[in-house]
């Protein structure tokens, strides 16, 4: 995980793996019971986080590249499920 937001912010490439492919398992697992709910709660603790330990326009773009990612990973997800193929 730490790799994966290095990479994402700094653009340094050590994350090798695939997010939606995770993020799709993770769902599966789960009977498919992930919803917007559950990122809209870890974005909320994002920016808590970024919040509380960071300013500037880093800390910015950490916060837009997570909403934009949230928003791409919970379609993708969503659109994987058996019912919406």
């Amino acid at each position: 995980l730490t790799d994966f937001w290095e990479t994402n912010l700094t653009f340094i490439r050590k994350y090798k793996g695939n997010p939606i492919q995770k993020h799709i398992e993770v769902d599966q697992a789960s009977q498919d019971e992930i919803t917007q709910v559950h990122f809209g709660r870890w974005l909320q603790l994002w920016f808590e986080t970024i919040n509380d330990n960071f300013v500037g326009d880093k800390a910015e773009a950490a916060k837009n590249r997570a909403r934009n990612m949230s928003t791409h990973l919970f379609l993708k997800m969503y659109m994987s499920r058996p019912t919406n193929n």
